[in-house]
């Protein structure tokens, strides 16, 4: 489990299909979370496969429904997802090349994007 309980913002945004991806984000980020006894680097390497799956289809589908409502900050908003796309392609990138970042750190980037953009963000968008 997670060294600070995530669970709390998914409520809090008000609409049941991005609290349910947001759920989805936060098992992920368990799943990781998990892998940090024993530096499991399949683990570690599917989540963030996972991760980016995610960033794939849930970020897009959020900047399309924000579009849609003319959502007035949207270039801010998506510029974040970027970033998180960004850093989540790079931690596959290290380890398809042999270089496995430690599990704390992805879970570090992982925790701070969510209370940051999930918590915080997109509660701005609810």
């Amino acid at each position: 489990m997670l060294a600070r309980d995530l669970s709390h913002g998914i409520s809090s945004i008000g609409f049941t299909v991005y609290e349910e991806r947001h759920s989805k984000l936060l098992r992920i980020l368990n799943s990781i979370d998990g892998t940090m006894g024993n530096q499991e680097s399949a683990t570690l390497y599917k989540a963030i496969g996972d991760i980016i799956d995610y960033a794939r289809l849930d970020l897009h589908a959020e900047e399309v429904a924000m579009i849609e409502h003319g959502y007035p900050d949207f270039e801010t908003h998506k510029k974040e997802h970027d970033f998180f796309r960004s850093n989540t392609e790079t931690y596959l990138a290290l380890m398809q090349f042999g270089s496995t970042p430690p599990p704390s750190e992805v879970v570090g980037f992982l925790e701070d994007w969510f209370v940051t953009h999930v918590i915080a963000t997109d509660k701005e968008y609810s």
